[in-house]
């Protein structure tokens, strides 16, 4: 029989489930789509390489904006309506590409509106995943949702190579499908994501003033320098500098998502005793300090064992910074912070290729490596200092802004019943003036 725990290590919330097959689907598209467009363009439409590249990069930027614009709409019109048309938009722009001799510059168009919108609709998700569950909850919450959106990062790439085998339509076809049932399963979110969030205006302001909230995003940038030297570093050092073939690097790449769907839940309980300040230190500095040893050997066995060691730490890293993150916004402003939190994200995907190449060519693999674990140390301190002063203002200026007990997560089997929908809507304190004291 199946069982959820054995296989992944923990079981879901009831009422995080349709978020997360909302999730699943869109992001089973999402990576379908970006790991296929490019090889499209080229082979298919005769694309210059170089402006295919340009329009990865206008992608990039615009979805640093997409980060921003969908955390501040999910706090004042709600998470589901976010959610469910940044899902309708992605499924109608993949859909454009199916028509026959499209000019270039709508297919870039369309590349672009892909990067722009999955933020919008991620920022949104993840906000509505810490609305959904107290802060005590919320790592194991983003640890599913990483699981799932690793399910998607797998599955998507597979079906993909086995749709563009046969014809290329039938590649945009399944996205737009996908797209469609993650639309669907919006439709199915919690009432109390339908309703815009209650506190001040969405405003960066607040954020401007938030000493603690600039340490976790200057953390949180270097954080994403760091994760980013295992994407786009290590396979330039491996394929260059240690004769590794690139379809070896595919492989050994495919067990990052694997192993975090399998253990990704097991990881965040284990490590459940320790601070966050700590979990996070620890998983920066995994991710950015291995690297060191294919100075030493660079047999396969050891690539295998640094790459463990930095899933490992991107294990403990990613639900600890998010649950973080969401966890010191005053009320009314969860959306607002995790969109902005998220927008380093991809400061950090831009900046790692960019100052590590340069470093490399300058002064070797050793010196690329070593800022790299100059980074991950600098994020890691930076945790350390946010997460303790986040702690210490959680029971000030900002209580926790969690649910007292079941039914404030308003959609839980048996609420019906018990009539905690209508409680959930009463006690709700990101929805209540009355408990607007913070999170």
């Amino acid at each position: 029989m199946f069982s959820f725990r054995r296989i992944f290590g923990g079981e879901v919330d009831p009422v995080l489930r349709p978020v997360l097959v909302s999730v699943g689907f869109g992001a089973f598209g999402q990576f379908a789509f970006f790991a296929f467009f490019a090889v499209w363009a080229l082979t298919q439409r005769d694309a210059p390489a170089t402006h295919v590249g340009l329009a990865y990069s206008c992608s990039a930027i615009a979805a640093v904006g997409g980060s921003l614009l969908g955390g501040r709409l999910s706090d004042r019109i709600g998470r589901q309506p976010v959610i469910f048309t940044g899902a309708v938009i992605q499924g109608l722009a993949p859909a454009i590409l199916l028509v026959p001799q499209l000019p270039l510059a709508l297919a870039y168009g369309v590349l672009v509106t892909m990067g722009f919108s999955q933020p919008v609709r991620g920022t949104a998700q993840r906000a509505l995943l810490a609305d959904l569950v107290g802060d005590d909850r919320r790592e194991e919450a983003f640890g599913a949702f990483r699981v799932v959106l690793n399910a998607g990062a797998t599955l998507g790439p597979v079906v993909g190579a086995a749709l563009v085998s046969w014809r290329w339509d039938s590649l945009f076809a399944a996205i737009t499908v996908a797209f469609a049932l993650s639309s669907l399963a919006a439709l199915r979110l919690p009432e109390s994501a339908r309703r815009p969030a209650t506190g001040p205006p969405a405003s960066l302001l607040p954020l401007l003033r938030d000493r603690t909230f600039l340490a976790v995003f200057a953390a949180t940038l270097a954080g994403w320098c760091t994760y980013s030297a295992f994407e786009l570093l290590t396979p330039i050092s491996l394929t260059q500098s240690h004769g590794l073939e690139p379809a070896t690097w595919g492989l050994l790449y495919a067990l990052n998502p694997v192993v975090i769907v399998l253990l990704q839940l097991r990881v965040t309980r284990w490590a459940a005793s320790a601070s966050r300040g700590a979990r996070l230190a620890a998983g920066v500095l995994l991710m950015g300090t291995p690297y060191f040893l294919f100075e030493l050997n660079d047999a396969l066995a050891v690539i295998v064992v640094v790459l463990l060691v930095v899933v490992v730490g991107e294990m403990l890293w990613a639900p600890a910074s998010e649950a973080l993150v969401a966890g010191m916004a005053p009320p009314g402003l969860r959306g607002v912070y995790l969109g902005t939190a998220n927008a380093a994200s991809w400061g950090g995907m831009a900046l790692a290729p960019a100052l590590g190449l340069q470093v490399r060519a300058a002064f070797g693999e050793r010196g690329m490596w070593l800022l790299v674990a100059a980074t991950a140390s600098a994020g890691a301190i930076l945790y350390l200092v946010a997460a303790q002063r986040a702690q210490q203002e959680s029971g000030r200026d900002r209580p926790p802004l969690g649910h007292e007990d079941p039914a404030d997560a308003g959609d839980a089997p048996g609420d019906r019943e018990r009539g905690g929908r209508g409680r959930a809507a009463a006690r709700r304190p990101d929805r209540q003036p009355a408990r607007a004291a913070g999170r």
